[in-house]
């Protein structure tokens, strides 16, 4: 539910603070507009829904997070800046990501879902860029060869060495303001049709 509430006002599931259940329990949602709709469009949609059948009511405040900070390198970024605009496509592999003509901030929402964190673009940087992270060869072989049963991956610490040296961009953690939708009232079961 924290994910549909954050797509549904243009934030991270991680903006969202509600009830325990509300980010472990799942709904389908099938909807149609009338007629075509753009993303705003669909996500003011999907606001009145969530007032509507879930009783959603909320209120905004600035709260300090634990968070990773994305900052250039002291080296510079090696970001490749895209040729021509259009609709950013991604790829995922094991331990890979590959962005055509995408933003920062795209990545950091991708990384946040991923690491189910707070990612925060503080670079600076603006425009479509491609890249690709792969963070393979900094896994070590006892976690690669136990099948799963070997010492918890480090996640935060590899990303980073990676992210450093493939894309020029140092992780910083650290605790930073971020506006949160703090959700007064949700309600486990919806209205019906």
């Amino acid at each position: 539910m924290n994910t549909c509430i954050g797509w549904a006002y243009n934030i991270q599931a991680y903006q969202v603070s509600g009830p325990n259940w509300s980010n472990d329990v799942a709904f389908d949602i099938f909807a149609k507009p009338a007629a075509p709709a753009t993303e705003a469009e669909l996500r003011k949609m999907l606001q009145t829904l969530l007032a509507d059948r879930f009783k959603l009511t909320f209120h905004r405040e600035t709260r300090e997070i634990p968070a990773l900070i994305l900052v250039v390198s002291s080296k510079g970024h090696k970001l490749k800046p895209a040729d021509k605009p259009g609709d950013p496509s991604f790829k995922s592999g094991k331990m890979s990501l590959t962005g055509e003509g995408a933003t920062l901030g795209e990545l950091t929402q991708f990384l946040s879902r991923e690491l189910r964190e707070a990612v925060i673009d503080q670079t600076g940087l603006t425009g479509l860029f491609n890249y690709t992270l792969d963070i393979n060869a900094y896994v070590p072989e006892e976690i690669k060869t136990s099948g799963g049963d070997g010492p918890p991956l480090e996640a935060n610490g590899i990303i980073a060495q990676a992210m450093q040296e493939q894309l020029g961009l140092k992780v910083e953690a650290k605790k930073t303001p971020v506006s949160m939708l703090i959700v007064e009232h949700l309600e486990k079961s919806p209205t019906e049709n």
